[in-house]
Formats: C-alpha cells, structure tokens, sequence
C-alpha cells in the first residue's frame, strides 16, 4: 500500500517537472523570436542610423548543415545559403568566418540585391568599402561601427561595379561584390541573372566568374589636363608655418593650391616624423582634395610619402566619382592625355599603386587591370606602381595595407612566381624587400641582383641603384662606392642608371645629379660606360623635369664644359 501511493507521488512530481521545463522553453523561444525580429537597435544597442538606408539587424546566423563540424572556438560555422527573391532584389548571404575570411571572397550579385554580411566569428567585425582605412569608394558601404559576434548587417547594392571591400578591425581579410545589371532591367532593383559564386578567383588573376574588369556601362572618357600656372616654391620653414594641414581641411586645401600635391605630401610627411605621428590617413584626405582639384592629374601630381596614401585617396575619389562599373576602360584613359612621357609614366604609376591598394593587394588581379592599358611601355608603368606597392605597402603593414605577396625568408618572391611578362617589372622594385630579408646588407643585395634571370637582371640592379641611394640619403660619393658592389660593367651602368636619377623628379634635384656625374668622371675606379650614362640619365630626365628654354639652359651650365653641347643638342638648344 505504501508503496502504491509512493509510486503515484512521484509520478505526479515527475509530470509537474516536466511541464515547468516545458513552460521554461517555451518562454526561451518566445523572448528569441522577440529579439531576432526587433531590428531598431544597433550592434551595441544604439539606434540604427536610418538617413542613409544601413541597418543592423540582428539576425539569427544561418544554422550548419547536418553533420558540419564545428569550429575551434565553438562558434557554428553557417551554411552559405543560395540567394532567395526578397521583393524588389534578392537576398544573399557573406560569412565572417571564425578563421577571420569571408565566404564567399567572391560574390556575384544583381543592382537591387541585398546582401547580408554574417559575423560567425567570436569577435566583431565592421565590414566597409575600401580602401582602408578611409572607406571612401563607396562611402554609404559601411557598417559605421563594430557588428557583434552572432548578429548581422545588410546593405543593398543599388549601383553596378566591382565593389571591394574588408573587416575595418581586421583589413586583411576583405572580398569583393561585383554587382551587375541584368539585361532589360532599369535602375533600382533590376533582378540580375546571376548565383552567389562561393569560388575564390584563380591564382593566375583570371575570375571564377565573369571578368576582373566589371560590368561594363556607358561613361564620358577621362582627360588629364596639367595646371597651367606653375607652384610655389616652398620655404624653409614651410613645417613649421603650415602645421594646420595636418588636420585642417580647409588650410589643407589652400596650401594645395599654392604649393601642389608632390610639396603637400612632402610636409606632411615631415610633420609625421616630427610628431611620430601617422601621416597615410591624412594623405588619402589630401588625395582626394588633389583629385578635386586636378582630376586625373592628380595621379602625376602625386608623391609617395605616407606610404603612397595619397595615390590612394586620389583612387578613392577616382572610383567614387565614377563607380567601377568601367574599371578597365577607366584605367587604360586615365594618363592617355599626359603632355609628355615622363609625366604619363607618373600618372601610370600611381594608378597602379591605388588599384593594388583597392584591389586588397591582389597582386594577380592588379597586374591584370594594368594589362588593359594599352602599349607595353605604358602597362610596364602601371606594374611599376603594382610592384612598389607590394613592396612598399605590404612590407611597412601601414593602416592595415598588408600583402600576401611577400616572404620576410624569401628575397624574390613574388618575382619567381609572376607570369614572364611581369617578371622584370617586378624585380624592378624588389630590392627593397631584399634589404629587409639581408638586414640592409647592400653587398648582398647585389649578390642577388646577380642571380636574376637574364631578363630581369639588368632591372634588379636599377631597383638596387635606386635603393641604394636612398639609403646613400643621395650622397653622390656615398652611393658610387654602393654602385661598386655591382662588379661587371653592364650591372654597374644599371646601377648608375637607378642611382642617379632617384634624387631627380623635380627641378630642384637638377644640381645633385649634376655633382654625382662629374664626381663619377673623377673616380679613376669608375668605368667609361658608366660614366656616359650617367649624363645620359640626367640629361633625358633634364627634358622631362624642366620645361623652358632658359631652364634648359641653366641646367646644362651645370655640367663640364666637354658635355654642354651634349646637353644643349639633346635639349634641341
């Protein structure tokens, strides 16, 4: 009898638990469904900035496919679902993975479609436009702020173009959204005929999917016009009198106008290293202001202090005023109009420095988009900006610009892997990583330089000229004894070659070039062909630099008299 009544006690204790946890779920399950829904509130509970048609809504992560592993941290790993009709534009999903990538890198979308950016990670992430850290490409593509692990932002895209993109918190991870507009379709919301395209794109810079260059549209050509009127020159205490353009826009914008762009990046540069600050923020800013100004000439105005931040803003406003929609025909236009071929080898370069900025240093893809330009001379101008970039860039890490295109135990790579069209233009640049990788051992940069391939050989001793001049600070009689590491004759010419000219990209460089040649005539040790070269040099770079008569005729008073009417012919005097 007891243990009658025993067993019906505890079996209705049992079914009172049970409907408790019952009761618990469900009231779990209902407050989830409530904050899944309620999209007003940001990642960190602030409310969603609505003038500029972002939101951030916390939606739920897509769950794992049966029998997906799980990740290290614990984090589901989402299923990249297949875009689905969501009105006006269908719906597509990116994940953020927990290794720190997006998945897919590559995706393929339609005008009109929204695309939904998925932290799956264990930690925030802020995806943006690029170019890092600026964001100003497509300025409105930008989550404004961390996006939590577990939540989600959205963002339509309305305008066709090669949208590329990375985590602001973590730029080296970065993907591209190549928004297309479908045949017949009009504007806002046209239902492209594409599929999220989860592949990445080839080594060998072609696309898993249609082509690196972008949608194609209909655009006015673009003209470089050069200013007319010539820039002051600045004083010496040009640092100290213009401190305000570090971070007044509107002082900025005046000294541009009076000075230029190439002074403009040079001050900056200099109130960098006097406050130990970080000039490459401010010098997108100035490159923008200078693209305002001088449109695409703002590219051969430009100079490569700042880690080339302002080839970078310049590209910036370039992509913004126009969209990428015709990258490639916009990059084969850009220098077309340049009035001489020095100024146009400029231009060229620093195209070529912004697209491997905005590209996220996809080398192949970069190298690629100079290949539209047409002519070798002018493509091999656009590499060189492609190479620099890499090397200069990638190698300092600056504001998050990284590149996978460099080994710190490797001194040529990526020269070893690029295709023989591009193989010289990249050793053209790559001793500077060979400094680092020979902890600024110049003899043995040189040693390398020697093991180049026999087309690219000549290239790697110019890089080396160039390079060590810099570290010479354009000492002449420092440099020459550099320039003797390169022991046959045709490498020492090469060396002279890159050596001489690196201090002269502008007039005021005229007389140092002029005292490193008549010092290399003095040198009992230097060889006839070296010499010859070196005014050679000088004087082809004397008729890209100056442009009056009198100019001319002033820098060829710089040099002996045996070599005047050299120079005078040349300058067609």
């Amino acid at each position: 009898m007891s243990n009658s009544n025993f067993s019906g006690s505890g079996y209705r204790l049992l079914v009172g638990a049970v409907v408790v946890l019952v009761l618990l779920v469900v009231v779990q399950a209902v407050l989830f469904v409530f904050v899944a829904l309620d999209d007003s509130d940001g990642p960190d509970g602030s409310a969603a900035p609505s003038d500029t048609g972002l939101s951030f809504p916390p939606i739920s992560v897509p769950s794992p496919e049966a029998g997906a592993d799980q990740s290290a941290q614990g984090a589901p790993e989402p299923a990249v679902v297949a875009p689905v009709d969501s009105g006006d534009g269908r719906e597509h999903y990116v994940v953020y993975t927990a290794d720190g990538e997006f998945s897919p890198e590559r995706l393929e979308a339609g005008v009109g479609d929204t695309v939904v950016f998925v932290n799956a990670s264990p930690v925030d992430f802020w995806p943006a436009s690029n170019i890092h850290p600026t964001h100003e490409i497509l300025p409105e593509f930008d989550a404004l702020g961390p996006v939590a692990s577990g939540r989600a932002w959205k963002f339509v895209f309305d305008e066709a173009g090669q949208w590329q993109y990375h985590d602001h918190l973590n730029p080296a991870a970065g993907g591209v959204v190549v928004a297309t507009q479908a045949t017949g379709a009009e504007g806002q919301g046209g239902e492209a005929d594409t599929e999220a395209d989860t592949a990445r794109p080839p080594a060998d810079g072609g696309s898993a999917q249609g082509s690196d260059e972008g949608p194609q549209g209909s655009v006015a050509p673009l003209e470089i016009a050069m200013p007319a009127v010539e820039f002051a020159a600045l004083p010496d205490d040009a640092v100290a009198r213009y401190s305000g353009i570090y971070t007044d826009d509107a002082e900025l914008k005046g000294f541009m106008e009076r000075f230029g762009p190439s002074n403009t990046f040079s001050v900056l540069k200099q109130i960098e290293l006097d406050t130990n600050g970080d000039c490459h923020q401010r010098a997108h800013e100035a490159g923008r202001i200078s693209y305002d100004m001088f449109g695409p000439a703002s590219f051969a105005l430009a100079s490569h202090e700042c880690q080339s931040g302002g080839f970078h803003g310049a590209t910036e406003a370039l992509f913004a005023s126009r969209g990428t929609a015709n990258l490639a025909d916009d990059v084969a236009a850009l220098c077309s109009d340049a009035p001489n071929p020095f100024i146009r080898h400029q231009c060229l370069h620093g195209i070529g420095h912004g697209i491997m900025a905005w590209s996220n240093y996809e080398l192949h893809q970069s190298l690629g988009l100079c290949d539209s330009v047409a002519g070798r001379s002018d493509q091999q101008s656009c590499y060189s900006g492609v190479f620099m970039e890499n090397v200069v860039g990638g190698l300092s890490g600056a504001m998050g610009h990284t590149t996978e295109y460099l080994r710190l135990d490797d001194p040529v790579y990526p020269c070893d892997v690029v295709d023989p069209q591009h193989r010289a233009d990249c050793y053209f640049y790559q001793t500077t990583h060979m400094l680092a990788v020979f902890n600024q051992d110049l003899a043995a940069v040189a040693r390398q330089c020697a093991q180049a391939p026999a087309d690219s050989v000549l290239h790697c001793f110019n890089s080396y000229g160039r390079d060590a001049a810099s570290v010479g600070r354009n000492d002449p009689a420092t440099v020459i004894g550099y320039c003797s590491y390169a022991t046959t004759v045709d490498h020492n010419v090469a060396c002279t070659q890159g050596s001489v000219q690196n201090g002269f990209w502008e007039k005021p460089g005229g007389p140092r070039a002029a005292q490193y040649c008549k010092l290399l005539d003095s040198d009992p040790q230097s060889h006839p062909a070296s010499r010859e070269a070196c005014y050679e040099t000088i004087i082809t770079r004397a008729r890209d630099v100056f442009s009056t008569e009198q100019e001319y005729e002033q820098f060829c008073a710089l040099l002996p008299e045996e070599r005047r009417s050299q120079c005078r012919l040349a300058l067609s005097l």
